[in-house]
């Protein structure tokens, strides 16, 4: 059964977005759980991966993202959507979309895609710590918007989620042990998956009655979220394969893949905006690419010495 879930893990995922449409008491059910269930989903990461393995280099290559994702892609995401004239409705969610960090799950996503989940725990761990930073300064300089919580509360709230997860995880590996994980490495991913699978029904909650009442207007913000996932993939790859295959597709994945429900906590959005119907249907790409580009990230995320 373990081997079964980890085998197909991705298109358990897929699978799971389509369960929380069709069965809309059970995504309402799961809603009230979605801080619980990212804090968990970092935790596991955190097991899972040595954290040796992000040595002093990994480091300078995480700043390097750091400036990629949340200072160049804002800027390059406005003048793109300035230069194509986009709705303005459509302005402020694509040029968020390249201000947030990382999905917090990217770091167990990447482990079933043999990506690189050591690279990608440091990424998400540092930029979720720095994004109100940025976040203060993109909205307000970029977009002319007020930002609805201050930058400080904003970092304490962030620093208390990750820095938590941090602690909690680190009493566990003392008192585990390294080898006593590796032995329960199966068990830790599988917990993993079944966190993941819970957040991705629970965030469908209303996304059914959308669909049924104003269908047109999502499937339009489905198929401009599938764009914008995919091109920030493709140029966080062209971007970062200097540094290997490997990290560019950890890159690449990371880019496309954002921490779009931050929006909720960070910015004053009106219930029906384009803005939140959008972190809905962000969550389509975010996970049904991971099932349909498994075998590009697989090949990509080779290490070398198995090619």
């Amino acid at each position: 059964m373990v081997a079964f879930a980890l085998r197909h893990g991705t298109w358990l995922l897929a699978g799971a977005v389509f369960v929380g449409l069709l069965a809309p008491s059970l995504a309402a059910a799961l809603r009230p759980g979605l801080t619980f269930y990212i804090a968990a989903l970092l935790y596991f990461a955190m097991l899972r991966i040595p954290w040796q393995a992000v040595d002093t280099g990994r480091w300078r290559v995480v700043a390097i993202v750091g400036l990629w994702l949340l200072l160049l892609n804002p800027l390059l995401a406005w003048g793109v959507v300035h230069a194509l004239s986009l709705p303005p409705g459509w302005v402020l969610p694509v040029v968020l979309t390249c201000a947030v960090p990382p999905i917090l799950s990217a770091p167990s996503l990447a482990l079933l895609l043999r990506l690189d989940a050591a690279l990608l725990l440091g990424c998400v761990t540092t930029l979720t710590l720095v994004c109100p930073l940025t976040l203060a300064w993109v909205p307000g300089w970029l977009l002319g918007m007020p930002l609805g919580v201050a930058p400080l509360d904003l970092l304490l709230r962030f620093g208390g989620l990750v820095g938590g997860t941090f602690l909690a995880a680190a009493l566990t590996r003392a008192w585990l042990g390294n080898a006593r994980l590796e032995r329960r490495a199966a068990g830790v991913e599988v917990l993993g998956l079944v966190m993941l699978i819970a957040f991705a029904i629970g965030i469908m909650d209303g996304v059914a009655g959308v669909l049924v009442t104003d269908a047109r207007r999502l499937l339009s913000l489905v198929a401009l979220v599938f764009a914008v996932n995919l091109l920030l993939q493709a140029l966080g790859l062209l971007a970062f394969l200097p540094f290997g295959r490997r990290t560019a597709a950890s890159v690449g994945f990371a880019s496309g893949n954002r921490n779009l429900a931050l929006w909720v906590a960070v910015l004053p959005l009106e219930a029906g905006s384009d803005t939140m119907l959008y972190v809905a249907a962000a969550q389509f790409p975010i996970y049904l690419l991971p099932a349909l580009l498994a075998p590009v990230y697989a090949r990509l995320g080779r290490a070398p010495k198995e090619e």
